[in-house]
């Protein structure tokens, strides 16, 4: 695989393994140590184009909130995928990194609310806290992605915990 165009100059165009271009911090050995026996609490969000103000807001509470984040990933996101349930849509994303201590699940409430109400959504590959009335603020096509899983799956056989939790699963 071809680097991407934001990695280092000295490493554009060169040819990267799987594992150096999906996991480049496995290259580190044991790097999650860094943050302490607790462990991290990845939190990764987005926010639609037009809500700029909303994503500087957002950096500042986290910036005063005392939660600091030692790993981020700034990215602007392109076109949307048509899936009713596609995380993709344009817009800015941020992918932070929350070393586990007193106050972080409200911290990370408080900045859920933030994200919806500036029209964003939070990553469900990253999350463990998401409640299913977050998910109907987040994805407003979700009605039709219950039409089509419906007629996909009649019996509801196709299901996870995630989507039990989230209550998107059948049944």
């Amino acid at each position: 695989m071809r680097r991407p165009t934001g990695c280092s100059p000295s490493a554009r165009g060169k040819i990267a393994s799987i594992s150096q271009f999906l996991h480049p911090l496995d290259a580190l050995g044991e790097w999650n140590r860094a943050y302490g026996r607790a462990g991290f609490l990845q939190y990764q969000f987005s926010v639609p184009y037009g809500a700029e103000q909303r994503m500087a807001d957002l950096v500042r509470t986290i910036a005063r909130s005392g939660h600091l984040s030692f790993l981020n990933v700034f990215k602007r996101m392109g076109t949307a995928s048509p899936a009713p349930l596609s995380w993709p849509h344009p817009g800015y994303m941020l992918s932070l990194d929350f070393p586990m201590k007193s106050g972080l699940g409200r911290f990370c409430a408080q900045l859920d609310e933030q994200v919806l109400d500036a029209g964003g959504r939070l990553y469900f590959a990253k999350d463990s806290r998401t409640t299913p009335a977050m998910v109907a603020r987040m994805y407003p096509r979700l009605a039709q992605w219950r039409r089509i899983r419906d007629a996909a799956d009649p019996d509801g056989v196709f299901s996870s915990d995630m989507s039990r939790r989230l209550g998107i699963a059948s049944g």
